[in-house]
């Protein structure tokens, strides 16, 4: 680690100087507590609040490292007051009333130990800079800290847990950043259930956090009235935002991740207002909020609920589902071509900072039966498909896509789409090129080796 790069040494500078001269410009304990804003999101402190000690700024660790944009897991020894923070590959290890830090195993002093008051651990703003490579400016006209932490080269790489998932989550989480339970329903009245009884939900839940996944509880909804019940309705909202914080202190998820689909075009001003509300309840715990939305590539009638910058406002995260451009249903052809995977994100960047949206891959393939709906397969099943057919992949240079067709035992012509490592590489190379803020996986328990040798190199 560069101890003395230029951001920390600028911070020292700021922080001694305009701390310093807030400490001799007014007396002990008269000074007002500076708010904090950390990469332009307000970080909101429910009980302990920031304290100036010596002229430095020193904050309650878990409402900062587990806010959205820090994105760490914090986790606290009972016995010993000892407290881990875990961010990407960067394991920091402190105690309370010890000037004694380790980083990834190594000890440094810092100037200033961190506190215990009322059971929140405090620490200062110089150590997070220094251990995390923040630049910190002051704002004096607010009283406001401000953070700039840069992702350090790690994207998000955010999992959606469903069925069948639970050997490759642990065989994998070191690829993983954040996982997604996406077993949660709501209902037209503001119900929230677990809608498949997953045996050792629990289970599964407890082995991503203990891997030091942020996890996040999956809120879905798929029926357009019950939708334009719920949404229009202010007691419905108002149930199922109290039954997703609940949720969420219950099971000690760090984020929500919602997926409401066909939202009806007139139901868009009523989303929106329902986002407002849950964002601002899920701030007051600082619980990240996930949105996933349709991918589009310019403004589409059937899809005008779903305003990017509007939704920007109020989700620290936007899942873009790219990909269903040929759908289950529908006609076969490619799932997510490449070219059209492009113009989705470049629409999407005309609404939405690229730091917010996490690019969403489907690692998955539909097998049309002629005049028939979709069954989809992996990419291993869609490998064995054709070698026990006897039939030529071929590869589709426009949609950087595999395909074939076959004829099954009664005649009927088959045409597969499918991902491959190619086409997913292509894709995350795209994500990485245009600058965004991950890429999420639709879903664990599709992947194959390839694709995640793949996804370890571009998620560091």
């Amino acid at each position: 680690m560069n101890w003395r790069r230029k951001t920390v040494g600028l911070f020292l500078v700021v922080i001694s100087l305009l701390f310093g001269v807030i400490t001799l410009a007014q007396p002990a304990g008269a000074q007002p507590t500076p708010g904090v804003i950390l990469n332009g999101q307000r970080v909101y402190f429910p009980d302990v609040q920031p304290v100036n000690v010596n002229g430095r700024v020193l904050v309650p660790i878990r409402f900062i490292a587990e806010s959205p944009a820090f994105g760490a897991v914090v986790t606290f020894e009972q016995s010993t007051c000892k407290v881990t923070v875990t961010r990407g590959s960067q394991t920091v290890v402190f105690q309370p009333d010890s000037r004694n830090v380790y980083v990834n195993g190594k000890l440094f002093t810092l100037d200033v130990a961190p506190i215990l008051k009322s059971g929140r651990t405090l620490v200062p703003l110089r150590f997070l800079s220094e251990t995390f490579g923040a630049t910190v400016n002051w704002d004096a006209s607010r009283n406001m800290v401000l953070i700039e932490l840069k992702n350090g080269g790690q994207k998000i790489v955010l999992g959606y847990y469903f069925v069948g998932a639970y050997d490759e989550m642990l065989a994998q989480h070191g690829n993983l950043t954040d996982v997604s339970f996406h077993w949660y329903r709501a209902d037209e009245t503001g119900g929230l259930t677990q809608a498949y009884e997953i045996q050792n939900s629990r289970r599964a839940v407890e082995a991503a956090q203990k891997s030091n996944l942020r996890t996040q509880a999956g809120v879905a909804m798929f029926d357009r009235q019950k939708l334009h019940l719920l949404l229009n309705s202010k007691e419905a909202r108002s149930s199922l935002i109290e039954s997703t914080v609940d949720l969420v202190r219950r099971e000690k998820f760090q984020g929500v991740n919602l997926d409401f689909e066909s939202v009806a075009p007139e139901d868009r001003d009523a989303y929106n207002t329902f986002l407002a509300e849950l964002s601002r309840a899920l701030k007051q715990s600082q619980t990240g909020l996930t949105v996933a939305v349709p991918a589009k590539d310019r403004e589409l009638s059937w899809l005008t609920a779903y305003d990017y910058g509007e939704i920007a406002k109020y989700a620290d995260q936007i899942v873009i589902m790219a990909y269903d451009q040929h759908y289950r249903t529908g006609p076969p052809g490619p799932i997510a071509p490449l070219d059209w995977v492009g113009r989705v994100i470049s629409y999407a960047k005309q609404h939405i900072p690229a730091g917010k949206i996490i690019l969403g891959l489907g690692i998955y393939g539909y097998d049309w039966p002629e005049g028939q709906p979709a069954k989809s397969l992996s990419y291993q099943e869609a490998e064995n498909l054709a070698a026990s057919r006897n039939v030529k992949v071929q590869w589709d240079p426009v949609a950087c896509l595999p395909h074939f067709t076959y004829s099954d035992e009664n005649g009927a012509v088959h045409q597969v789409w499918y991902e491959n490592r190619y086409s997913l590489k292509a894709k995350l190379d795209l994500a990485a090129n245009q600058g965004l803020a991950g890429v999420s996986i639709w879903r664990l328990g599709m992947g194959f080796p390839e694709f995640w040798n793949d996804l370890a190199v571009y998620k560091n």
